[in-house]
C-alpha cells in the first residue's frame, strides 16, 4: 500500500494586537467623513433643485445678464460720431477748401482769395511809392493808365463770400462801372475792386491787382504798391470735410521706444522749421513717450502729430474694457454675488429648523459644525456651475461682438476667468455670512442680511473713490476684495491700460469716457499679482471666520 500524504497544516494568520480593531481601507475616518459630506451636500443640492425659489432666482439672473448683453451688443454695433480734434475739417474762410488741405498746400486759411491752386500775384519784391511803368501786374490803391489791358483776369481776382447767399462772384475789368463823383469824393465799387475813370484809366482799391501795360500811380503820397506778374494757378479739387476727420491716428507700436508718432496728414512737416520740435527731443514731428522703470508716465507730442485719432476705435475699446470691468464688479460681484446667496443661502440652516427637518440631519452621527459646512458645500455645488455657465456665455458674446478685426477676442478670456474666480469666492463668502445670520437670529436673519447687503453696496462705491479707497475703508467688505481680483486681473492682461489713459489726455480727449470712471490702479500694493493673492486669501479668511461664527451659534441652539 502506498503511504498516504498527510493533509496540509494551516499556517497561523497574523494576529492583531489585543484591543486594536480590524480596519478596512474603505472604512477610514476620511472615507466616513467623505460619505457624510457627500450625503448632506447631495441632499442639499437635490432639495434646492426642487425649490421654486431656486429656479426663480436662476431665471432672474439669466434675464438680467441677457438684458445687459443686448445693450452691449447694440452699443458695439452702432456707429460712433467721430470728433475732429484738430478742427482741420472746417472751412474758415469759405473758399471751399478745409483747413487741413490749406495747411498741406501752405495757403492762408483765413483768406478766401488764398486756396490750393488759386491764381496768385507774385511780386518782384519792391514796394513803389511813386509812379511806375511796366508790362505786368500791379497791386495797390491808385490809378492805372494803360496802353494794353489783360481783360481775361478778374479785377483783383475778387472771390468774396456773401454770407447771406453763400456764393462767390468775379468782376472782370471790362465790366467795371464808371466812377462817380459826389462832392469831390470818388465812389468806388468795393466788391468789384475799383471803377473806370475813363477809356484808358482804371482806379483800383488797396489789395486788388490789375494786369496790363502802362503806368500805375498811387492815390496818395503815403500809399505804396507792388509790381510783378500774375500766376494763373492750377486746379486742385477741394477735399470733403470727412477726409480731414480721423486722418492722423495714434502711431504707437506698444514698445518702450520713446520716439513714436508720425505726421500722417503732413500738417506738422509744413510748419516752419523752428515750430516742428515742441517736445524738445531733437526730432521733428514726433511723439515722445516718457518711461520710468517700465512704466509710462507721460506723453509729449509735437504740434499736429497724431492729433486726430479714430474716435470710434479708441472709444469702443474703452467702452468694451469698461463694460468687462464694470459689469464684472456690479453685475456679477454685487448683484448676482449678493442676490443669489441672499435668497438661497440665508435659509440653509434656518429653514430646516423652522420646517422641523433639521432634527433628522443632526440626529445622524454628524457634528453640528459639519452640517453647516456640508450645507454650504451643497449650495456652491449648484451656484458655481450656474455662475460658470453665465460667465462663459457672457465671454462668448463680448468676445464675438467686441471691437477689433479678429473674429473673437481671445485676449479677454483672462478677464472673465478673473471675474469667475471673484464671483465664486464672493458668493461663498456671502453664503457663509447670510447663513450665519440665519442661525444667529432666525427671526431677523433676512433683515440682518439686507442691512449687510446695503453696507456692501455703500462699500463698493466708496471703493471707487481714490480718497476713501486709499484710506482702506472698503477692506472690511467682501465686495472690495472681489473687485480687487478683477482689477488685478485687468492690470495683468491689459498692459497698455496706463498708455490708453495718457493717450486720452494727450491726443484730444479730456478723459477716455466710461473707462476713466471704472478703472482703478492696483491696491493695497502696486503689484497686481500680490494683490490678486491677497484678495483671494482675504475672501477665504472672511468665509472661514463666518463659518466659525455660524458653527458656534449652531452648537448652542436648541433643536425642536
Amino acid at each position: 500500500m502506498q503511504p498516504t500524504t498527510p493533509p496540509p497544516v494551516a499556517q497561523p494568520s497574523a494576529v492583531s494586537p489585543p484591543g486594536a480593531p480590524i480596519r478596512n481601507l474603505a472604512e477610514t475616518v476620511w472615507t466616513k467623513l467623505d460619505r457624510k459630506a457627500t450625503a448632506i451636500a447631495e441632499f442639499t443640492m437635490r432639495q434646492y433643485r426642487k425649490k421654486r425659489s431656486t429656479w426663480t432666482v436662476g431665471l432672474v439672473g439669466i434675464l438680467l445678464i441677457t438684458l445687459v448683453l443686448l445693450f452691449y451688443i447694440e452699443a458695439m454695433s452702432a456707429g460712433w460720431d467721430s470728433i475732429d480734434q484738430d478742427e482741420d475739417s472746417t472751412d474758415y474762410d469759405g473758399d471751399g477748401y478745409p483747413l487741413g488741405q490749406e495747411i498741406y498746400y501752405g495757403t492762408d486759411s483765413w483768406d478766401y482769395e488764398s486756396y490750393p491752386g488759386a491764381p496768385a500775384f507774385v511780386s518782384d519784391g519792391e514796394w513803389y511809392e511813386t509812379s511806375h511803368s511796366g508790362n505786368g501786374t500791379f497791386s495797390g490803391r491808385g490809378e492805372f493808365t494803360y496802353t494794353w489791358l489783360n481783360t481775361s483776369i478778374p479785377a483783383g481776382q475778387n472771390e468774396s463770400v456773401n454770407y447771406w447767399g453763400n456764393y462767390r462772384h468775379h468782376v472782370y475789368v471790362n465790366d467795371l462801372r464808371d466812377c462817380t463823383v459826389d462832392g469831390g469824393y470818388i465812389d468806388d465799387d468795393y466788391w468789384a475792386g475799383g471803377c473806370r475813370l475813363n477809356a484808358t484809366t482804371i482806379r483800383t482799391l488797396q489789395g486788388r491787382y490789375i494786369s496790363g501795360e502802362g503806368t500805375f500811380t498811387p492815390e496818395h503820397s503815403w500809399d505804396t504798391f507792388r509790381f510783378g506778374y500774375y500766376d494763373s494757378g492750377f486746379d486742385v479739387i477741394p477735399d470733403a470735410e470727412s477726409d480731414w476727420i480721423n486722418e492722423d491716428g495714434i502711431d504707437w507700436d506698444g514698445t518702450e521706444n520713446p520716439n513714436q508718432g508720425f505726421d500722417d496728414d503732413g500738417d506738422c512737416l509744413n510748419l516752419p522749421e523752428e515750430q516742428r520740435d515742441q517736445n524738445g527731443d531733437g526730432i521733428d514731428c514726433n511723439v515722445l513717450y516718457i518711461w520710468d522703470n517700465g512704466t509710462l508716465i507721460d506723453i509729449q507730442r509735437d504740434r499736429n502729430v497724431d492729433e486726430d485719432p479714430d474716435d470710434e476705435d479708441f472709444m469702443k475699446e474703452g467702452i468694451h474694457r469698461a463694460f468687462l470691468v464694470g459689469f464684472g464688479r456690479f453685475g456679477y460681484l454685487f448683484i448676482l454675488g449678493i442676490f443669489i446667496p441672499l435668497f438661497l443661502a440665508t435659509g440653509l440652516i434656518r429653514d430646516e429648523q423652522e420646517e422641523g427637518t433639521l432634527y433628522y440631519l443632526v440626529g445622524k452621527p454628524i457634528a453640528r459644525a459639519e452640517v453647516l459646512m456640508y450645507r454650504l458645500l451643497g449650495f456652491i455645488g449648484l451656484a458655481w456651475p450656474y455662475l460658470l455657465a453665465l460667465v462663459f456665455g457672457t465671454a462668448l458674446v463680448t468676445g464675438f461682438f467686441g471691437p477689433g478685426d479678429a473674429i473673437y477676442r481671445f485676449s479677454d478670456l483672462g478677464i472673465w476667468f478673473g471675474v469667475f474666480i471673484a464671483v465664486c469666492l464672493t458668493v461663498l463668502a456671502y453664503a457663509a455670512i447670510f447663513a450665519s445670520f440665519g442661525i444667529i437670529t432666525p427671526k431677523y436673519g433676512v433683515m440682518l442680511s439686507l442691512v449687510y447687503a446695503f453696507y456692501e453696496f455703500v462699500m463698493i462705491f466708496l471703493s471707487m473713490n481714490n480718497v476713501t479707497r486709499n484710506m482702506g475703508i472698503g477692506m472690511l467688505s467682501v465686495s472690495f476684495w472681489g473687485a480687487e481680483i478683477i482689477n488685478s486681473t485687468g492690470w495683468l492682461l491689459w498692459s497698455d491700460q496706463s498708455a490708453m489713459q495718457l493717450q486720452a489726455n494727450a491726443f484730444g480727449w479730456a478723459n477716455e469716457g466710461p473707462l476713466a470712471l471704472i478703472w482703478l490702479s492696483p491696491f493695497p500694493t502696486a503689484s497686481p499679482i500680490i494683490n490678486l493673492l491677497i484678495s483671494i486669501i482675504a475672501l477665504l479668511m472672511m468665509t472661514g471666520v463666518f463659518v466659525l461664527i455660524g458653527q458656534s451659534a449652531f452648537k448652542k441652539r436648541e433643536i425642536h
